[in-house]
């Protein structure tokens, strides 16, 4: 995994990971990113028109007959919860660099090279993905 800069972003946004983002991140086991980071629960959106006073309320609609929420977080914690999620993945190597270049057979990419942001010197790494 090639990052850029491996600091928590510091910029003032906030995410909103809809329902289906949260559902996957379940499936994927990693649904702990969600936590520690001050992570609020979210029902819907709301709508509202001062000029004539107007508020509605929009609950998101049931998924298989169960109330879904997604998730409003500061942007900057959720990437390091899935940069350390990614880090303790024993087929994981982290760097952080910049791409030059993507490295493609007749499948598709199969590798990148990069400049490792510690070492000046144009680094090459191969990985071969098998396709179904």
């Amino acid at each position: 995994m090639i990052e850029r800069e491996l600091t928590e972003p510091d910029r003032i946004v906030g995410e909103l990971l809809q329902p289906g983002g949260c559902m996957a991140l379940k499936e994927l086991g990693m649904e702990d990113c969600l936590e520690g980071i001050d992570a609020a629960v979210v029902h819907g959106y709301g709508l509202i028109r001062p000029e004539d006073n107007y508020n509605k309320q929009l609950v998101y609609p049931l998924h298989d007959g169960n109330i879904v929420t997604g998730k409003s977080f500061h942007h900057g914690r959720f990437v390091q919860k899935l940069r350390n999620k990614a880090n303790t993945l024993a087929n994981v190597t982290m760097v952080e660099g910049i791409a030059s270049k993507l490295i493609e057979d007749e499948v598709g990419v199969i590798g990148v090279t990069y400049n490792q942001k510690a070492e000046p010197k144009e680094t090459s790494v191969r990985t071969t993905y098998h396709y179904l």
